[in-house]
């Protein structure tokens, strides 16, 4: 059998729904992790980590020649394309004999740059722009991200998905359905006091038991408890803090007819999808992509205007078995494509494709 080739993913922090993603590609290389701000993880991590150095000058890191020397002891470097990082940024112009990818969203996108795929490019997207087509391949989130970069020459050849998920627990699939839920921070981001007035007015002649559980924490906490008590309901808006054990989370998916998350559609749609919930989000949610995760009407629900969310949410209270079938699909889904296995297998092809040219 030939010897593993070494390969080398340098990040700020290496996060625990990660895991099992590296441990797959640990599979078939031999992959170091190396972070510069913190580990996370929590589960069994099979491949190597290594903690990097780094200076912070303004909003910049920069990692210095410890990260030169390390980079040449691998096969293949994989970063992102973040400017913030200094030598991500050039790295890929510097003469080198391992091969070099990028692991990003695929453009420029942040709460102050939206996830638009036909808005103009920037200078800083030329910039970007330039380090893609000089990385040997590059690996975006979601197969979106393709189309920002339809009008340029970027080489599409070289460019490979691994659409942007996480792992889930077993959970109970015939658990009976008697919630709302909402899974993240709790800031103004994410919509949250949008969802519980829409709660309230879905709720305002139902005789159902059904509640809202809050799973998070964050700078909007108290505000939000407050306004469930000004609307009366204190005991079916139901604020649980935040849980980082996967599997008391599956509890809480298990029991939920639906996954609403109002302005924000992060990593909780793949989530979501995984325990069979149908995910539930504004059409022009900020999102790092995963928002195309969804299919509207299909295995998730996307609205246009706020006032809508309390029909769907009063439709969904009233005749949840109207949901199974979606519910089915988010799961077939995830299953079919949005496993830890299919975003490990977007790198490794990717890999294999630059080790290979």
């Amino acid at each position: 059998m030939s010897e593993k080739k070494k390969v080398l993913l340098v990040l700020n922090t290496i996060n625990d729904y990660r895991v099992e993603t590296y441990n797959i590609i640990n599979e078939q290389f031999d992959l170091t992790v190396a972070y510069n701000v913190s580990d996370s993880t929590k589960n069994e991590c099979n491949f190597k980590k290594y903690k990097i150095g780094t200076k912070k000058f303004g909003p910049f890191n920069i990692f210095g020649l410890e990260f030169w020397k390390l980079c040449k002891k691998y096969d293949a470097v994989i970063t992102s394309f973040d400017i913030h990082n200094f030598e991500f940024s050039i790295i890929p112009f510097i003469k080198r004999k391992y091969k070099l990818l990028t692991w990003s969203i695929g453009f420029r996108c942040s709460y102050v740059h939206p996830y638009i795929v036909n808005r103009p490019h920037t200078i800083l997207d030329r910039i970007a722009y330039n380090i893609l087509q000089a990385a040997d391949a590059n690996i975006f989130y979601m197969e979106k991200a393709k189309e920002f970069w339809k009008s340029s020459k970027l080489d599409f050849n070289k460019i490979f998905i691994a659409p942007n998920t996480t792992s889930i627990a077993p959970s109970n699939l015939n658990c009976e359905k008697n919630s709302i839920l909402f899974v993240g921070t709790l800031y103004r981001g994410k919509g949250v006091d949008k969802l519980i007035l829409a709660f309230a007015e879905a709720v305002k002649d139902s005789k159902s038991n059904i509640t809202l559980d809050v799973v998070g924490k964050g700078e909007q906490s108290e505000e939000l408890k407050q306004l469930a008590i000004n609307l009366g309901l204190s005991e079916r808006i139901i604020f649980h803090g935040p849980i980082y054990d996967e599997k008391l989370l599956a509890d809480k998916f298990a029991k939920a007819i639906l996954c609403v998350s109002p302005t924000q559609a992060g990593l909780t749609v793949p989530k979501s999808m995984g325990y069979g919930v149908p995910m539930v989000t504004r059409r022009d949610a900020i999102t790092g992509g995963e928002i195309y995760h969804i299919t509207h009407g299909f295995n998730g629900i996307l609205y246009d205007r706020d006032d809508e969310l309390p029909e769907i949410l009063k439709k969904a209270i009233i005749k949840p078995a109207a949901l199974v079938e979606m519910s089915k699909n988010a799961k077939k889904y995830y299953n079919s494509c949005a496993l830890p296995k299919h975003q490990a297998q977007g790198v490794i092809d990717a890999l294999n494709y630059a080790l290979k040219n």
